[in-house]
């Protein structure tokens, strides 16, 4: 064969390789753009229509707050009208952009070097530590998608991002961007955070008060202002620092920044907790005045910041006496004052709201010796006086026979050294005479809707009555025999001012003559005076009455000094008992707290409340408290 065919040959060869490479690329090629199209297909198929961006849903919020306007809580979702950019200070939006997306005037949506940088620092920590998401890409999250976290919705998150930067400008982006945004405990948008955590506009905030705000951004729940005021502290310090980085501060400006406000910017309500048990049944009662609504609701309550503060710190401070005294987990402690209009003035349901929501001011227990109050009321009301004479001898009732703690019988005594001393078997004999529906009749007539038995143990205080129910009767004495009803509500407005509740003013009944009320008054002081109520002794006139539950299950003390009623009530959850604590420890502590809210010493502030010394390793625990124990937040 000549040269020249074999090398026509050889072309024709080289030429049907070259053919059959160019088909299998090209196979290749449509192949992949086929898988491309059906996984886009797959990945988009149910991307949502992005012709316009609807308003998020959400629940209507409830804003409550002290009588001095003192925000002390919010539920609900939290927004307010929408900002524009423009309109805030320009360090507003740098606070935000320097810790959250620093490339955003540079990037189209998706930031490349963003994702690399993040990539590799999850890599090297061998974690999940650091997010690529520009803040574009989480507008088209919080404003399309689900929180879910898949590929498939970090692609359609990057589709819309792309899609957002194409169809609206960088300040657009960023203005929807910082009114939809979610800044915890139910709060949307920069101005609702700024009105949440410091009773401000957003375009009043200082530069201190932004890096704050941003600085929420990144964990909602663990740097809010309110929850851990210090972690905040140090996550804002970390937003100025990367906004001198990038170049809209000066060293000089973050340092004045933070000397100059740090401390004084903590939000009003920070500090103690105690109100949230107050808020969270405030919350309840709302459906009783007001039907049901979608409007956002702003509820004044009766509540006194300061006394409400001075009590948390009151109490803290005499839990942690009684740790480092006994190394044991303390009895949990609730407390309700009222003045004489029926108005609460300080709530506490526990000496711990994070440790447990549970409000035991509310709550139904034995009120022990403290129940006398009713028996002894109604003795008074029957025509019975403090100086009449009964007998304190032991009584045999079928096989229940009654003792009187620490008290020796004498034969006959007064009813004035009954109650003063507590001798039960008076409040016994009591009971027979007048009958237990008399005593029940004027414990409902005050207030008391729990279980009371029909039976002479009613005498001693074995119903259910709570802590709450107790001081709304007490309460009678401050008012003179008239029947001011316990109330926490004065007035219930929409966000635009519109009253939809208020208090109204009404004649109050008078349940009990004067004279009833000032012997059961002369009754009531002697037992501060002489009896077993000395521990609560103020050098101004004062009464009230110790109560322990059986077994020592439950101790308190309610009592009045001035204009107020207040009582105190300590117990373990699991119905355990408190040994030999007895109602002496709440009257030290009505004490405490009654001395400041009737001007004998200043009132304690949140600077005062210490820190709870709840470290179970160094404590010693008492049998029964498991509950109690496996509650506690190590």
């Amino acid at each position: 064969m000549s040269k020249k065919h074999k090398k026509s040959r050889a072309c024709k060869s080289a030429f049907k390789k070259r053919q059959s490479k160019f088909k299998l690329a090209f196979a290749t090629f449509l192949t992949g753009i086929s898988a491309l199209f059906l996984l886009s297909a797959w990945y988009l198929y149910d991307l949502p229509s992005i012709n316009n961006l609807a308003p998020p849903t959400r629940a209507p919020c409830v804003i409550i707050r002290a009588e001095d306007g003192t925000l002390l809580a919010t539920y609900g979702d939290v927004f307010r009208k929408s900002v524009k950019v423009q309109a805030l200070p320009s360090y507003v939006p740098q606070a935000i952009i320097s810790i959250e997306d620093k490339r955003f005037f540079d990037h189209h949506g998706v930031d490349i070097f963003g994702l690399l940088r993040a990539a590799w620092a999850n890599t090297r920590a061998r974690k999940y530590i650091q997010g690529g998401s520009t803040i574009t890409q989480q507008l088209a999250k919080n404003a399309f998608l689900s929180p879910e976290r898949s590929v498939r919705r970090k692609i359609q998150e990057a589709v819309l991002a792309i899609w957002l930067e194409r169809r609206f400008s960088k300040v657009q982006i960023l203005t929807m961007y910082l009114n939809r945004v979610y800044f915890g405990s139910g709060t949307y948008g920069i101005d609702a955070a700024a009105w949440k955590f410091f009773q401000k506009p957003a375009k009043l905030l200082t530069l201190y008060e932004a890096a704050k705000l941003a600085a929420v951004l990144k964990s909602p729940a663990k740097y809010s202002p309110f929850n851990n005021p210090d972690q905040a502290d140090v996550r804002a310090i970390k937003v100025l620092v990367s906004m001198i980085q990038a170049g809209y501060i000066t060293q000089k400006q973050a340092e004045l920044a933070i000397n100059k406000h740090r401390e004084t910017l903590r939000p009003s309500a920070h500090g103690g907790e105690g109100y949230r048990c107050f808020t969270d049944w405030v919350l309840d009662l709302i459906p009783q005045f007001i039907p049901s609504t979608n409007d956002d609701l702003v509820v004044t309550t009766t509540l006194n910041y300061k006394m409400q503060t001075h009590a948390e710190a009151v109490i803290t401070r005499h839990i942690n006496d009684r740790i480092n005294k006994n190394k044991a987990i303390p009895p949990q402690v609730a407390l309700v004052c009222v003045d004489g209009c029926g108005a609460v003035k300080a709530m506490l349901g526990g000496f711990s709201y994070k440790m447990s929501q549970f409000n035991r001011a509310t709550a139904g227990r034995q009120s022990g010796s403290a129940f006398k109050f009713f028996v002894f009321l109604s003795a008074l009301e029957q025509g019975m006086r403090p100086n009449d004479l009964i007998s304190d001898l032991p009584i045999q009732i079928r096989s229940w026979s009654p003792k009187n703690y620490g008290w020796v019988s004498k034969g006959n005594i007064t009813l004035n050294d009954a109650f003063t001393f507590s001798v039960n078997t008076v409040a016994v004999r009591l009971a027979q005479r007048l009958g237990c529906k008399s005593i029940v009749d004027v414990a409902r007539a005050l207030g008391v809707k729990g279980y009371l038995p029909m039976d002479l143990t009613i005498s001693l205080g074995s119903g259910n009555t709570s802590l709450f129910e107790l001081v709304d009767a007490y309460n009678i004495i401050n008012t003179r025999g008239v029947k001011a009803p316990i109330y926490a509500i004065s007035s219930i407005k929409t966000t635009s001012g519109k009253i939809l509740y208020k208090k109204p003013i009404q004649a109050n009944e008078k349940f009990f003559s004067d004279r009833v009320i000032s012997d059961m008054r002369k009754m009531l002081t002697n037992v501060v005076m002489r009896g077993t109520g000395k521990g609560s002794r103020l050098p101004v006139p004062s009464y009230g009455k110790t109560g322990t539950s059986s077994k020592g299950r439950d101790a308190c003390f309610v009592g009045g000094a001035h204009s107020f009623t207040a009582g105190v009530w300590m117990g373990y959850d699991d119905m355990s008992s408190t040994k030999n604590l007895g109602g002496a420890s709440p009257a030290v502590v009505w004490k405490d707290f009654m001395a400041a809210c009737i001007g004998l010493r200043p009132y304690l502030t949140t600077a005062d409340i210490p820190a709870l010394n709840l470290d179970a390793q160094n404590l010693k625990n008492p049998t029964n408290i498991n509950d109690v124990l496996n509650s506690l937040d190590r």
